[in-house]
């Protein structure tokens, strides 16, 4: 009688380990064989983004910096480290420039302007314009004097010919400065 209940005991071990195992493997092979669909999304800086596994859910769209209807900036990122000159780059709606530019300062954090240079319209192809209301790309450099502490923005402007107040329009990027060591 001993010796059956043992054996009972063992044989309901061995399916126990049995069943366990099964439910492990099909877990871990529940994704094999599973295709999304080869759609894409449109995010509101313009890229695209595709499904991805498990769920076949869109992948996140990248975070925008600046206005999302307006201005992206690419370079600088938010609260990266800068020193002159810093190039900006980044894509605006053609109504921000006026003549293929518009305006990017350099401040520090007590609203002390460092320096201001044109960003220009940067053509993709020879039938590009910066006269249009999509999105097109820009690219500047501003050289700016030394900061004396070590926080700040970058300033883009909308180019407002008209002096209109009610048409401007601004974003203010954070950044840090590099400051020189002193020794």
């Amino acid at each position: 009688m001993k010796k059956d209940a043992i054996l009972v005991i063992i044989v309901i071990v061995i399916v126990v380990v049995i069943v366990g195992v099964g439910i492990w493997y099909y877990q871990n092979q529940k994704d094999k064989g599973i295709a999304c669909t080869m759609e894409a999304k449109l995010c509101p800086d313009g890229s695209y983004v595709a499904r991805t596994l498990p769920d076949c859910e869109f992948a996140k769209c990248p975070e925008i910096v600046g206005i999302a209807d307006k201005i992206v900036i690419n370079s600088p990122k938010p609260d990266e480290f800068i020193s002159s000159p810093v190039t900006v780059s980044g894509k605006a709606r053609g109504f921000w420039f006026f003549e293929a530019s518009f305006p990017a300062a350099v401040y520090d954090s007590n609203d002390k302007q460092l320096g201001i240079a044109p960003v220009q319209f940067v053509p993709q192809n020879e039938n590009d314009t910066w006269m249009t209301e999509n999105f097109i790309n820009f690219k500047g450099e501003i050289i700016f004097s030394k900061p004396t502490i070590d926080t700040g923005y970058i300033l883009f402007k909308k180019d407002n010919p008209s002096g209109l107040p009610e048409l401007d329009e601004s974003f203010k990027l954070p950044v840090r400065f590099i400051l020189e060591s002193k020794l």
